[in-house]
């Protein structure tokens, strides 16, 4: 027969162990049903949003978000990345874009990126404009431009299939790579 003081450590630690397991799970249903989940649906609510997953990592929130088609990739932007500040405020965060590329559009994105980046490095969006003109027209292509003070952002259609290109302006990087899918 265990002693009482063994009797109450056994019982302590397990209570403890108990106590540390429920929350735990409170924490995390918390934060899946809480807050990832809220924002997924906010996300996915926005026009060109087909869906969303919101991971959170140490030091913020990596979204995934899979596009449809849309007619302005700024406006689809800057609506997602408003939704995700407004629900995530004074957090760090990442949006990746999941795009629907062809061979054809990730060729021809990959011949283009030296002008984009010449344009941004030099601020001359009408060169890059006139040279998007050019190229999509002899490919047999579409494309959109947008600049703000923040991005650029391209996206160039063939048919059913799209490519989205958004590029920080100060940092000239991309804020997901050529031809995700």
């Amino acid at each position: 027969m265990p002693k009482k003081a063994d009797f109450n450590i056994v019982t302590a630690v397990a209570a403890l162990v108990i106590v540390l397991i429920i929350s735990f799970s409170s924490y995390y249903l918390y934060k899946r049903f809480g807050v990832d989940a809220p924002l997924e649906k906010k996300i996915e609510a926005l026009e060109g949003v087909a869906d969303s997953k919101a991971t959170r990592l140490k030091d913020g929130y990596e979204i995934d978000i899979n596009m449809k088609k849309v007619a302005n990739l700024q406006e689809a932007y800057t609506s997602i990345d408003r939704a995700v500040r407004d629900s995530l405020p004074q957090k760090e965060y990442s949006l990746h874009l999941t795009d629907k590329p062809n061979q054809s559009l990730q060729d021809f994105m990959q011949h283009m990126q030296p002008a984009v980046f010449e344009s941004l490095a030099a601020n001359r969006f009408i060169w890059l404009d006139q040279e998007l003109s050019r190229r999509t027209q002899e490919a047999g292509l579409q494309y959109k431009l947008f600049v703000d003070q923040e991005h650029l952002y391209l996206q160039v259609e063939d048919g059913e299939n799209y490519i989205y290109q958004i590029i920080d302006r100060e940092k000239n990087q991309t804020n997901m790579p050529v031809g995700a899918s």
